[in-house]
This record gives C-alpha cells, sequence and structure tokens, in this order.
C-alpha cells in the first residue's frame, strides 16, 4: 500500500507538469476510474490563472482497487463527455498495463472515430488490448521506482520517466 501511495503522489506531481504544459484555450476533464468511473471534473476551458485548480481536482488518495477493472466504464463516460460537448478530443489514460476485458464496442468508437488514445502504463508490459487502444496515438511504459531500483523519498526517476512522457503526450496531442 506504502509504495502505491508512493507512486500515486508521484504520479499527481507529474499530472501537475502536464496541465501546467497544456495551451490556454484548450479543454480539459478528469474521469476516473478504480471501483467504478468518476469525472472529477467536466470538460474546462484551460486559462494560465485555473490550472492549479483544475489539477486540484484529481484525487489526491489512490481509489480504492484502484485497477484497470472499469477502465472500460472509464471509456464509456469519456465517450459521452465528448458527445455532451460535442468535442472530439484525446483520451489519456493510466494504467498499470494490464486490463479487463475492453468491449468491442469501445473499440470501435475509437477505430470509428480515429481518437487518439496515449497510454501510460505504469509499470509491466503494455497488453495487446491495451495496444489496440492507441492506434492513433501511443503507448509509455514508465518503471516505477521499485523497478528503478530507487529507494529516495521523491522518486526522482519515476517522477522524470513520467514527466516525459506526459511532456511527449502534450506536444504529440498539440502538433508540436
Amino acid at each position: 500500500l506504502q509504495k502505491t501511495e508512493s507512486n500515486w503522489q508521484t504520479l499527481h506531481q507529474a499530472l501537475f507538469q502536464f496541465i501546467t504544459k497544456l495551451p490556454n484555450g484548450a479543454q480539459l476533464s478528469i474521469i476516473t476510474y478504480g471501483e467504478d468511473a468518476a469525472m472529477n471534473l467536466p470538460p474546462t476551458l484551460i486559462t494560465e490563472k485555473n490550472k492549479e485548480g483544475l489539477h486540484g481536482r484529481i484525487p489526491r488518495r489512490p481509489l480504492p482497487h484502484d485497477t484497470n477493472a472499469f477502465l472500460d466504464c472509464a471509456l464509456e463516460l469519456a465517450f459521452r463527455v465528448m458527445d455532451e460537448a460535442k468535442v472530439e478530443g484525446k483520451l489519456i489514460l493510466t494504467t498499470k498495463g494490464s486490463s479487463s476485458d475492453i468491449s468491442r464496442e469501445n473499440l470501435d468508437l475509437i477505430e470509428h472515430r480515429g481518437l487518439p488514445v496515449y497510454n501510460v502504463a505504469l509499470d509491466g508490459d503494455v497488453e495487446e488490448t491495451l495496444n489496440s487502444l492507441t492506434k492513433f496515438g501511443e503507448s509509455y511504459v514508465v518503471p516505477s521506482d521499485g523497478a528503478l531500483r530507487s529507494h529516495l523519498p521523491n522518486q526522482p526517476e519515476f517522477l522524470t520517466r513520467l514527466s516525459q512522457a506526459f511532456t511527449a503526450i502534450a506536444s504529440s496531442a498539440s502538433g508540436s
């Protein structure tokens, strides 16, 4: 549990850096999943003044049973949010590299929309199902502190690798 919380804190730091790099005028929505999928932030216009507050909408602790069991539910919610907001967005996922069953319907929606999905997998190899999600995006595997043999309190190598993955996603997603 301590490793999970430590990794979550490091992921939280990397997401702050990611959000600060997003361009003003873009929209951000935050959906989390664990035992269920929940919208923590509806589509919101990013401004220089609200970036810190947007980051504050990410839970500060890992969700109970934080697994990929409800990734499919999170995808369904993301599609519904994009449809209601009438936007074609980009999905950025953080996973543990493995997935539960992702419905054929969700995979078909990604294919039909040509939807860029970026997956940042924490530890492990990315399963084929997750690779099929990122057909129009990309997957990044970021080993955690255990895999890097780093025992420093801030997990600097893990943070650096997460930040590099999110920076690459921000550049790719914005077309830079």
